[in-house]
């Protein structure tokens, strides 16, 4: 009876772990154990290439190959299961794939009725990456029976070959709900909105929080090595432009083992565009921002890291930052542009004051492009009159008037000129 019940106890402990444990759907040792069906394109299972493991994440035999069919932009090729899936708990699918190019795939899944697809960006070619998928938004679908994998998706002329291999469903955790944040890149948690590149990719981990105190109490962060070289970059990758229109102000969160520069450079089809910021505090987390506010409009693709820029590393320089992020530019209030007419009541009590056309010139730093300006003459032999208690004028510190603190404000387009004076265009 003694044993009976130790059995039963045992039992009871296992099987919560059993049930919250994950679940391979396919991994093609000893043949695919799916059913894939290549509508367009043509699928095979094949001895996996020797070479492009740099992370080391997939030694199998066997894996995954699908051939694009050229002329389909959305090649369609799917998994079509013998029973519907089970999302209630294992929601969050992962996927190592190996593509010829740096492009995207897309996985979906399907059934009757109802869809959901998320999209990843392949920043690095050739070699084997694994790839999550938080599908926890439809976990209450009970006839999701088709996985489809889109590569390359919306390219009509490709037909090349991805492999792919050790699909997997398992619970999403403390991730379970949590809709993507565009603004977060990466806080190495639930938000995992960014693709490494290969330059630094093996450089890189996800590890437990060294330090949770002060600014960052998070559990999970990345750690890098800086090595090789005084410009060694670590490479964030798009994909796509980076919206800076939308967001274009970089954060992060940094532990740092010594002082130095993290240069943060922005680079793609638009050139580049490098800030360079000073990181003083070291041995505890600070907050570090680059405003590349004055690049919207440019186009590019990705965002270089380079810790200690400049310097050559030691063998034991080792970096921990978090919560990387792409936030909006802070909101302006306009006092004042004179477009279509004055917004504020100017009141020249000594001198002239009009509204007119924004002269030719004298814009060399290309900042004022409005059309019109205010223009205020000053009074000859004027002077500036003292504030109340005053005897005289002053340009003492004390004595600008401050203004409430409601926000950031500016005013903007204004020309000044004296008379009897000319300044110089």
């Amino acid at each position: 009876m003694k044993y009976r019940f130790s059995l039963l106890a045992m039992l009871l402990f296992l099987l919560p772990a059993l049930a919250f444990s994950q679940v391979v759907l396919e991994d093609f040792e000893g043949g695919a154990k799916l059913t894939w069906n290549a509508k367009e394109g043509a699928f095979s299972v094949a001895d996996n290439p020797a070479g492009g493991d740099t992370l080391k994440i997939n030694s199998s035999a066997k894996v995954g190959q699908y051939t694009k069919k050229s002329g389909a932009a959305y090649s369609l090729f799917q998994a079509e299961l013998a029973a519907p899936l089970d999302l209630s708990v294992n929601n969050q699918f992962r996927i190592m794939v190996k593509a010829p190019v740096a492009t995207a795939f897309i996985m979906k899944l399907e059934g009757p009725g109802f869809g959901i697809e998320q999209t990843r960006n392949i920043a690095v070619a050739n070699h084997w990456v694994e790839y999550t998928f938080n599908f926890s938004a439809a976990k209450a679908k009970t006839n999701l029976d088709k996985i489809l994998l889109f590569f390359d998706p919306g390219v009509d002329a490709s037909s090349d070959i991805y492999l792919f291999d050790n699909l997997v469903a398992g619970p999403s955790g403390a991730c379970d709900g949590i809709a993507v944040n565009p603004s977060i890149l990466d806080d190495f948690e639930c938000q995992r909105n960014i693709s490494y590149g290969i330059v630094g990719l093996t450089d890189y981990s996800v590890v437990d929080n060294p330090d949770k105190s002060g600014l960052n109490t998070s559990d999970k962060v990345g750690r890098y090595r800086d090595t090789l070289s005084e410009w060694h970059a670590f490479v964030l990758d798009y994909g796509n432009d980076v919206p800076l229109a939308d967001r274009s102000v970089f954060k992060m969160k940094l532990w740092a083992p010594k002082k130095g520069k993290l240069l943060v450079k922005m680079e793609g089809t638009g050139g580049q565009k490098e800030i360079f910021v000073d990181v003083n505090d070291t041995l505890k987390w600070v907050e570090i921002t680059a405003d590349f506010t004055s690049e919207v409009g440019k186009k590019y693709q990705r965002i270089a890291l380079f810790f200690n820029a400049g310097v050559l590393p030691g063998a034991s320089d080792i970096y921990f930052f978090d919560d990387v992020s792409l936030n909006a530019a802070p909101k302006f209030l306009v006092l004042e542009d004179f477009e279509g007419g004055a917004k504020l009541p100017w009141n020249p009590i000594d001198g002239t004051y009009a509204v007119i056309d924004n002269p030719a010139g004298g814009d060399t730093l290309q900042i004022n492009t409005g059309g019109k300006v205010g223009s205020y003459t000053k009074k000859q032999g004027s002077r500036i009159q003292p504030l109340p208690g005053r005897t005289g004028p002053t340009t003492q510190p004390d004595d600008v008037q401050p203004v409430p603190d409601h926000g950031k404000s500016r005013t903007a387009n204004f020309l000044y000129s004296e008379t009897g004076k000319r300044r110089q265009q």
